[in-house]
Order: C-alpha cells, then sequence, then structure tokens
C-alpha cells in the first residue's frame, strides 16, 4: 500500500489511481489491499470504498470487507518470550509487537520516529517488556524490529520460527516462517474460488517480492527497487506519475 498505493509525499492515493480502481471495480474485477499494516492502520488512510478485502500484516491476516476472516497467523510465543529477553541484554534495539488491537513499543528512537513520519502513523506510547508474554498469549501478528540489515542475520538466527521481510533500511517486519503476503494471497484467492493465474498485485518494496512472483502478473511500480523491479512480469510508473492507472490500462482494464 505505502509507496503503491499511497503516495510517501502527500500520504493520499492519486485521483488517477481511485478512478482506476472505480472503474476496474465496474467491470467486475474484484479489489483487495494487500499490506504489511494492520486493517485499523490501513483505515486512518482514508482508502477509496472500492476493496472487497484485506490482506493486512504481511498476510499474517486476511480478511473480507464484511468481517470474514478467511485466514490468520501469529508469531510463535516462544519468539516472544526470546525477544523479552533478548531486549533485557546491551543488545536491545526499538522493536513493536503488533496485535489486530494495537502496537506495543518497548523504546522509541530517530529510526521510530521517521518511520512514523513516512507513513503518517502515531506511533505508540513504551510499554513494560514484562507485558508482552500476556501480549503473546492474545495472539502477537507481527513485529517490526529496527535493526541495520547488517545486524538482522545475526539476530534472526535466535528466532527459529520467524523470517523477516523489509522494504525499508529502517526496519524489518518479522513474520511467521509460513505467513506472507504471497501465502495470504493464496488462501484468499482459493476461498473465493479464483484462479491465482487470474490474479495481479502491485508492489515497491522488498516485502513485496514473493507476491510479485507468486501471482498470475507482477507489477512492480516505477519507484521500486530494483530487486523488486527484476521480480516482476511488468514495471510501471511511480505512485505520483499515475502508475497505477498506467498498469490497468496497459493490461486492458478499464
Amino acid at each position: 500500500m505505502d509507496g503503491t498505493l499511497l503516495s510517501f509525499r502527500t500520504h493520499r492515493v492519486p485521483d488517477s489511481a481511485v478512478e482506476a480502481l472505480q472503474r476496474a471495480r465496474e467491470k467486475g474485477v474484484k479489489l483487495f489491499v494487500a499490506s504489511g499494516r494492520r486493517k485499523a492502520d490501513i483505515d486512518q488512510a482514508h482508502l477509496p470504498d472500492v476493496f472487497d478485502g484485506y490482506v493486512t500484516l504481511n498476510g499474517g491476516r486476511c480478511s473480507l470487507t464484511d468481517g470474514t476472516v478467511v485466514f490468520e497467523r501469529f508469531i510463535d510465543r516462544e519468539d516472544i518470550e526470546t525477544l523479552v529477553a533478548w531486549q533485557e541484554t546491551s543488545q536491545a534495539f526499538p522493536c513493536i509487537l503488533v496485535t489486530e488491537e494495537r502496537l506495543h513499543l518497548n523504546f522509541t528512537d530517530e529510526n521510530v520516529a521517521q518511520l512514523g513520519r513516512q507513513l503518517n502513523l502515531e506511533m505508540p506510547p513504551a510499554d513494560d517488556l514484562q507485558e508482552w508474554i500476556a501480549v503473546a498469549r492474545s495472539g502477537v501478528s507481527q513485529m517490526l524490529w529496527f535493526l541495520s540489515p547488517q545486524q538482522q542475520a545475526e539476530v534472526m538466527d535466535h528466532f527459529p520460527h520467524c523470517r523477516m521481510v523489509r522494504w525499508s533500511p529502517l526496519f524489518g517486519d518479522v513474520i511467521p516462517e509460513s505467513a506472507g503476503k504471497d501465502v495470504g494471497i493464496a488462501r484468499m484467492v482459493n476461498y473465493l474460488g479464483i484462479r491465482l493465474e487470474d490474479t495481479m498485485a502491485f508492489g515497491d518494496g522488498g516485502n513485496d517480492i514473493a507476491m510479485l512472483q507468486a501471482v498470475g502478473t507482477g507489477v512492480a511500480m516505477g519507484n521500486a527497487a530494483p530487486e523488486v523491479r527484476r521480480a516482476a512480469d511488468f514495471v510501471t510508473t511511480s505512485v505520483d506519475e499515475d502508475g497505477i492507472a498506467l498498469a490497468f490500462e496497459h493490461f486492458g482494464l478499464l
């Protein structure tokens, strides 16, 4: 969603994309948001009312607009306990536990503040680490770890049930090993009786690569990283240069 449908510059969906989505839906195309955000944070972006469902939390939760939950996957509680122990050492780093209800942050730094500004989201106040064990019992869908790519490999070795997908040098999204946008999309289309080869996805970040490779047609935005562009079947223009509308026109969806 961010950098694909929403502009980082304006924090809005371009008018050309809104029109393209509306026209495609009128022709019978089903539309879904696939995002690392949770549904509550997607709602803050005030997207047009054209979507049939949501693949949120990097595939950790899939739901229809009527609230039906199609698929849900949580972080292993053992990994949360390991994280709490890690955070009590000198190697602590800022991280956020993400549940459907709220965000839980251990402490903040400039990278956390920068992410809030980039996504136009208010970051949560700091929590007591010991509360995180109780939070894990209710289900943690995703974690945001503010680590450099160099730190990532060393730290992830201690969390065998998770993997990290990254679209920003500031942080990585930590998700269950068996989740991902590609997994969520596969679960959603199977539920709806849609063939995967009849699907199209748009993306710009590293956490979109598996999704772009899994669907029938993967479209990278013009502002996408080089590795994302290589994974796609087609590269459109950037979100601020009417990239969604241009791709819809290119593939005859309008």
